[in-house]
């Protein structure tokens, strides 16, 4: 009975170090030398770009034109392609009130998405939402501002496309 159970316990740890180690993971900035964000592990990282958007201008109430400060790092290619994921937005180009992604880190179910949205004063709050997937979709799980104001960050404008 005690073996069974032992066999049991080192089978289940076997087959959660196996799965956790196939599972996709992604953080943005990207690591230098990583892939590029079309490959499949970074896959999921413009969608919850998406969602934790949606979340906090819902919590905002936040009605104007979308204005979105692209992550740091992205080809021309890359930025045209995580767009398309806000549509109707538009990319800013100069200084001015825009909802500022960070960063985006993905560890196998969960995912942290960090962004600055302007405020009143001028300066920027951070916002961290926190999501997890749910079979095929991702679910908010909490979304919190801390109203540490930050400057604005430039406009981060796409590199050209090495050739």
């Amino acid at each position: 009975m005690v073996r069974s159970k032992q066999c049991f316990v080192a089978f289940s740890l076997l087959l959660l170090a196996t799965l956790s180690a196939c599972t996709p993971w992604a953080t943005w900035p990207r690591i230098p030398g990583s892939p590029s964000l079309s490959t499949p592990t970074y896959h999921p990282i413009p969608r919850l770009c998406v969602l934790s958007i949606g979340a906090i201008r819902e919590e905002l109430g936040d009605e104007s034109p979308l204005v979105i400060n692209l992550l740091q790092g992205l080809d021309e290619k890359e930025a045209a392609e995580f767009m398309t994921s806000f549509p109707g937005a538009t990319t800013l180009t100069q200084a001015g009130s825009a909802y500022h992604l960070m960063s985006v880190s993905v560890r196998v179910v969960e995912a942290r998405v960090e962004i600055l949205v302007p405020t009143e004063t001028g300066r920027c709050d951070l916002w961290v939402v926190e999501l997890s997937q749910q079979i095929k979709n991702w679910k908010i799980e909490d979304v919190r501002r801390f109203r540490v104001q930050r400057p604005a960050p430039a406009p981060r404008v796409p590199y050209a496309v090495e050739q």
